[in-house]
């Protein structure tokens, strides 16, 4: 019995090794995968998100659009561009991302402004 264990270990167990070692890379390998693609599809999501808010901020200058019109634009717009580039997004996603746009463009207004603004002596 104890021959017949070893033989086979001899023949067959560098086999099952490999295939067991395979294995626990190839999960690995997805797993990995997965987070690179979680990352750059939210990278993807914010530039989307800050290019959207910049091109209806200006387009709805010249418009005269104001409000929930405005947002509704840039949602259409941010929900557009995902999807041409394969990216699912949500509703509430879009949102968030909305409003976190507007606060940078906001921040770099309000900065922009404070590095121009007059010296008082």
């Amino acid at each position: 019995m104890g021959n017949i264990i070893s033989q086979f270990i001899a023949e067959y167990g560098s086999t099952i090794l490999y295939t067991i070692i395979t294995g626990i890379i190839g999960y690995v390998g997805i797993g990995i995968k997965m987070l690179i693609t979680k990352y750059i599809n939210d990278n993807r999501k914010r530039a989307i998100a800050r290019t959207c808010v910049e091109a209806v901020e200006q387009i709805c200058k010249t418009l005269d659009i104001h409000g929930e019109e405005k947002f509704k634009k840039c949602a259409e717009y941010i929900s557009g561009l995902a999807k041409e580039n394969g990216i699912k997004i949500g509703e509430t996603e879009i949102k968030m991302l909305i409003e976190q746009a507007v606060h940078a463009l906001n921040q770099n207004v309000n900065d922009a402004l404070k590095e121009n603004a007059p010296v008082e002596a």
